[in-house]
């Protein structure tokens, strides 16, 4: 009986640190940064967009 009670709370724990690790990866996320144009105010701007494509 003590040995499944042993068991039982070694999944436990092991399940705990788990749980822990996996949430503490979500929080590290990087909020998303937006930006704005300084001429128009936009978010989504051509104002400042170069035409890399080249005429042979």
């Amino acid at each position: 009986m003590k040995e499944a009670m042993l068991i039982l709370l070694a999944a436990l724990l092991v399940s705990i640190f788990l749980m822990i690790f996996l949430f503490k990866k979500r929080k590290t996320r990087d909020d998303v940064t937006h930006y704005v144009c300084n001429e128009c105010g936009n978010f989504d701007c051509i104002c400042y967009s170069e035409n890399n494509k080249s005429d042979s």
